[in-house]
Order: C-alpha cells, then structure tokens, then sequence
C-alpha cells in the first residue's frame, strides 16, 4: 500500500497469513499505543518537523498517547475517551474537512 500511494512512510501491524488465511497472529513490530506516541517524534525528527506543526488523528482509545504527543490531536468519529483527550473532534463530516480545520 505505501508504495501504491507513494507514501514517505507506512506502520501498520504484519498480519500473518497461512494457507491464504489469517491464523490470528501478527509478527514484527507491534503497532500499540506506545508505537503510535513514539512514530510522532521519531517521524518530527526524521522530516525535521518543527514542534507546533505535528498532528496526529486516530478514532480510539489506543490514539490517546499519540494525539497527546502531536501538538494538535485530532479525533475523528472517536470513542468518547479519545474524543476528550484530543485538541478538536470530528464527528459528522468525513476527512475532507482538514484542510478547513488546520486553518483554524
């Protein structure tokens, strides 16, 4: 998929497949909540990303440490955990409204 979209980067859980299905099992790198919080950092740094310009948006409570990490957090149709803990919500509009909520 990253290379599909042309994306600079991609993090997702490996899932493992066997005799073309899942068995339930990831391998590799665990994508939790941990993860998400130190991908903010250690992308800001990559792509020399001045504090003050990272976002992060995520739906759930494991989105919490890496809303929290990104100087503006974003919950998008989120579970009410997150939804407190974020800097702004969406929840009726689709991901077309960015552009209009990173100018506020």
């Amino acid at each position: 998929m990253k290379q599909l979209l042309n994306l600079d980067a991609a993090f997702a859980n490996e899932l493992v497949i066997t005799d073309g299905r899942l068995v339930g099992e990831v391998t590799g790198k665990v994508v939790d909540a941990q993860f998400k919080a130190d991908v903010i950092a250690a992308c800001s740094g990559d792509w020399q990303i001045p504090q003050g310009q990272r976002v992060a948006i995520g739906d759930g409570a494991n989105d919490i440490p890496m809303v929290q990490a990104a100087d503006f957090g974003i919950a998008f149709h989120a579970k009410p955990k997150l939804a407190a803990a974020a800097d702004a919500n969406i929840r009726r509009l689709d991901l077309r409204v960015l552009p209009y909520l990173l100018q506020y």
